[in-house]
């Protein structure tokens, strides 16, 4: 089973992700981006990839279990 996950180390808090797809992406209690609500991600696939895409770092995956 793949995981979407936001890399703590590699974010750098831009906001690309929160802007693009907030209904899956907002902040962390340590400032960084995070994925918020998975249950929403396939029906936003379109723009969880922009976000992937269009993050700066590359800090946004998704990731097998």
């Amino acid at each position: 089973m793949t995981k979407l996950k936001v890399d703590e180390q590699t974010c750098i808090c831009c906001g690309s992700c929160t802007a693009i797809c907030e209904d899956v992406f907002g902040w962390s209690e340590e400032g960084t981006a995070c994925v918020k609500d998975e249950s929403k991600i396939e029906e936003n696939k379109d723009l969880v990839n922009d976000a992937i895409n269009a993050c700066p770092t590359s800090a946004i995956k998704f990731e097998e279990n």
